[in-house]
This record gives structure tokens, sequence and C-alpha cells, in this order.
């Protein structure tokens, strides 16, 4: 649901769903996408990605829009409706 901020806790957005999965392990996290990904850390792409990792989308590192969530060899990216791809 995109921009669910009028109802937290009930409907999330890509950023909500992450604040709150975050916060329910004991980790805080800023409330929007693009505050998430300057709090950082980034990590190189040769590191390769772990569970629990977050990759960012959008028009750059200064607009960030859009965030994906990372299980072993997948990315769910979460909007509208929640999307699985494998990753090469």
């Amino acid at each position: 649901m995109c921009g669910a901020v009028k109802t937290p806790g009930v409907a999330f957005d890509c950023s909500g769903l992450t604040q709150a999965a975050f916060q329910a392990a004991g980790i805080d996290l800023p409330r929007v996408a693009q505050a998430q990904f300057d709090a950082g850390p980034r990590l190189p792409v040769e590191a390769g990605l772990r569970p629990g990792d977050l990759v960012f989308f959008g028009g750059g590192p200064s607009h960030v829009t859009q965030i994906g969530h990372c299980p072993p060899g997948a990315a769910y990216h979460v909007d509208r409706h929640v999307e699985k791809r494998r990753l090469p």
C-alpha cells in the first residue's frame, strides 16, 4: 500500500514494513526509504546479498523510493504487491 503513513501498524508501504520488521527484531530504523538508505551501512556489490540485507531502488543515491528484502537467493520487492525475483 503506497503511502500507508496514516494507518501505522495496520497497512504498510515498503519502508513502513521494513521499519516494523526491524523494530520487532530490536533494530531502530527511520520511517521513509530515503532515510533508511541514508542510515546505511552501504556494502560493496562484491560482498553479495545475505538474509536481512535491504536493496534500495529509485533514481539514484539521493532519490531512493523503494526497498527490497533479501532472503537467500532471491529479492522481494514490496509495493502494491509483493514480487519475488531470482537473483543471478
